[in-house]
C-alpha cells in the first residue's frame, strides 16, 4: 500500500483477487490482464505463495524469466504479457490482482460484466507517518 500511496496521487484503490493452483505439468499460458475496450488505469501483481524448491518462473515479455521466491510480491503493468512456467512435481499456489485507480463498476465495461467483478474489494491507502 506505501508504495501506491507513494508513486500515484490515488487515496482509493479497488483490487479483484483469485488464486492460483497449478498442479504437476499446469502452467498458465501467456496473457495479459487487459483489454483493448479496457481503460489505462489499472496494473496487476502476482504474490508467490509456494516455497519454491523446483525453480519455478514467471515469463514477463519485457524482462524475460523471473525466479519466483515464496513472498515476493511482483507489480506489473496490466498490459503486461506474462505466463508460468511449467509446474513439474510439486503442487505451486500464487496469488494475482488486479488494482484499479478508479472504480471499473462505474465504466461500461463493467457494467456489462460484473459477473467477473463480482469479489472487487474498495482498499484506503493512507501514508505511514513514522
Amino acid at each position: 500500500q506505501t508504495l501506491i500511496a507513494e508513486q500515484t496521487n490515488y487515496k482509493t484503490v479497488w483490487i479483484k483477487s483469485w488464486c492460483n493452483k497449478l498442479d504437476a505439468h499446469q502452467n498458465i499460458p501467456y496473457h495479459s490482464h487487459s483489454r483493448e475496450d479496457e481503460p489505462e488505469w489499472f496494473f496487476s501483481a502476482n504474490i508467490f505463495l509456494s516455497e519454491n524448491t523446483e525453480d519455478w518462473h514467471t515469463y514477463y515479455e519485457t524482462y524475460g524469466h523471473i525466479y519466483n521466491e515464496q513472498g515476493t510480491i511482483n507489480l506489473l503493468s496490466a498490459y503486461l504479457p506474462h505466463a508460468a512456467t511449467n509446474n513439474t512435481n510439486t503442487t505451486r499456489y500464487s496469488m494475482a490482482m488486479d488494482i484499479y485507480t478508479h472504480n471499473p463498476i462505474k465504466e461500461d465495461y463493467y457494467l456489462n460484466n460484473l459477473q467477473e467483478y463480482k469479489n472487487l474489494t474498495k482498499i484506503y491507502i493512507t501514508k505511514n507517518s513514522s
